[in-house]
């Protein structure tokens, strides 16, 4: 069908994508975990930011915003939880090792606070402000773990 092909075509894609970005990550001496916390994740927000800005400006915030909190859903639910499955159920237990992404999944969940924050004080109205308020705290998270990843 259709759509088994164009799952196909997008695993294929993904898999020199993951690939080119290791090798670019190996010759810049940039470890993996970097490389996935930022290269891999904005490769893969840019077309769902891209469809969150469109129905915005449609004036459809409340798709904006499903589209954004499904998107990450599907993202760690899914995304994370087939492939470890598949993995798991050929080679076994997946030992994954938690020091370096421990620190990174709590800055998620202070950024989704943070978030829930800044809506919640501007009564779910999204200005110019909010928007840079939510940019300077995806930067932050960033510095941070740079930061952290290469002070330890």
């Amino acid at each position: 069908t259709l759509f088994a092909s164009v799952c196909l075509l997008i695993g294929g894609f993904t898999y020199f994508a993951v690939d080119s970005t290791l090798r670019l990550g190996c010759l810049a001496e940039i470890p993996p975990i970097i490389m996935g916390l930022i290269i891999m994740a904005a490769g893969t927000s840019v077309p769902d930011a891209i469809g969150s800005f469109v129905v915005a400006k449609q004036g459809y915030g409340d798709m904006a915003v499903a589209n954004a909190v499904g998107s990450n859903t599907i993202n760690i639910l899914v995304g994370l939880g087939l492939p470890w499955m598949l993995y798991a159920a050929v080679e076994g237990p997946i030992d994954m090792p938690t020091n370096d992404l421990e620190e990174s999944i709590l800055i998620l969940i202070g950024c989704l606070m943070a978030y829930l924050t800044i809506l919640t004080v501007n009564k779910f109205r999204v200005t110019k402000v909010v928007g840079g308020l939510m940019l300077a705290t995806y930067v932050s998270a960033i510095v941070f773990i740079v930061v952290r990843y290469y002070t330890k």
